[in-house]
């Protein structure tokens, strides 16, 4: 599959090089054909790419992988979502995905349905705001920075004008 960006360069994305059946490539092909009109650029083409690599080696190691997407159960979902609700990285591949099957109008009912209808929560920040003590102290400090130095520029500017 090709993808342009705005600059109208083109990325080839190769399918059947995906470790699944014929029948699931096809159908995540067209799942990623229609997704890509959304697209302006490489990268996120190269985001959910990616994405569709991990989900794909997930199915790949299934005791029993399915054929195609009508194939998903809940139960392979479920254990999807166990994987990578954990971690932020993991809830980003998960909200992909879920974008990219949802679209598959065999996946609208039914307990794969329900189980792709489950929200996916929110990642946790990776740095702590200040504490509102800290936040005062440094408001504070730069007050007073900003203050000396609009002096300096206003003291200045006295001078320069004799």
């Amino acid at each position: 599959m090709t993808v342009g960006n705005k600059a109208g360069e083109k990325k080839e994305f190769d399918f059947a090089k995906l470790p699944a059946p014929e029948r699931m490539r096809h159908s995540l092909a067209a799942l990623f054909a229609a997704q890509s009109r959304r697209w302006t650029s490489h990268s996120s083409a190269d985001h959910y790419w990616n994405q569709l690599l991990v989900f794909v080696r997930f199915l790949s190691r299934l005791d029993n992988p399915p054929g195609d997407l009508d194939g998903l159960t809940a139960a392979a979902l479920k254990r999807w979502r166990e994987r990578n609700i954990k971690t932020n990285t993991g809830r980003i591949t998960l909200a992909t995905i879920r974008v990219l099957l949802r679209a598959d109008p065999r996946l609208r009912t039914g307990q794969v349905a329900e189980e792709l209808a489950r929200r996916v929560p929110q990642g946790t920040p990776s740095k702590q705001s200040y504490e509102d003590a800290e936040r005062e102290q440094v408001l504070l400090t730069a007050q007073r920075q900003f203050r000396a130095a609009w002096m300096r520029i206003r003291d200045n500017t006295i001078v320069l004008e004799r």
